[in-house]
């Protein structure tokens, strides 16, 4: 496989009456103007067909909503520069192919995605501001069959993805994850295609005198109406 260089650019214009805050500011624009949110670089490699194939991936934001991720490398004052994604995969002979992540890799519970061209609402619910980013660590996916998937990962402390200086004294703290995917097939009719994901994540957060172990629960899922190209989402978390 070759590399590929992908990626977006997101502007917006936004007007609230009275200049009224949105509801949730995370990653929102603001209340009455226009915005260059961040642009997107992705440069990635896909995994080859076959035994221990590799491939990788690294994603870059860069504009005034790189901030918002937490994992800055560089700039100040809007012009920020952040790692998404920055992971190496392996395809391990076992079963129908075991796909290992090690890295920088999003997180495998929410129902929304930091990505706003992805995300499927034009506002973002107060469930996304509870819900952890990314991760740096180690991720095992596996698909145990065409209608259900597993991942099962380990990482450092919530939310100290980059800076190994801000641990304190959780530099040994673990995150351990796991989550669920089902999808129904099409033989159920009407329900074919509808989706659940449950998960969990648990970790300690970092910082200079270590925070709480917290404790993600997570159920969403998607269910197709009569309405083409329609679907009605529902999510779940508990914190």
């Amino acid at each position: 496989e070759e590399t590929a260089i992908s990626g977006y650019v997101s502007t917006t214009a936004s007007w609230a009456p009275n200049s009224m805050a949105p509801a949730n500011a995370s990653f929102m624009p603001t209340a009455d103007g226009f915005d260059l949110d961040n642009v997107d670089i992705t440069i990635s490699k896909a995994l080859d067909e076959g035994e221990w194939a590799s491939g990788y991936a690294v994603e870059l934001w860069v504009g005034p909503q790189a901030s918002n991720l937490g994992n800055n490398v560089g700039g100040t004052g809007g012009n920020d520069i952040a790692i998404k994604q920055a992971n190496v995969q392996l395809n391990a002979p076992v079963g129908n192919g075991l796909v290992l992540t090690m890295g920088v890799f999003d997180a495998i519970i929410g129902y929304e995605t930091a990505n706003i061209g992805d995300n499927p609402n034009v506002t973002r619910s107060y469930g996304f501001t509870t819900e952890p980013f990314q991760h740096l660590g180690l991720l095992a996916s596996y698909q145990l069959c065409e209608e259900a998937a597993l991942s099962v990962g380990v990482a450092d402390a919530n939310n100290t993805v980059l800076n190994p200086g801000n641990r304190g004294g959780n530099t040994s703290a673990k995150t351990i994850m796991a989550a669920v995917s089902l999808t129904a097939p099409d033989s159920l009719g009407p329900l074919g295609g509808a989706s659940i994901t449950a998960g969990v994540v648990d970790g300690r957060a970092g910082g200079a005198v270590g925070g709480p172990d917290t404790t993600q629960i997570y159920v969403g899922g998607d269910i197709p109406t009569p309405i083409e190209n329609l679907s009605l989402g529902v999510a779940w978390d508990h914190v």
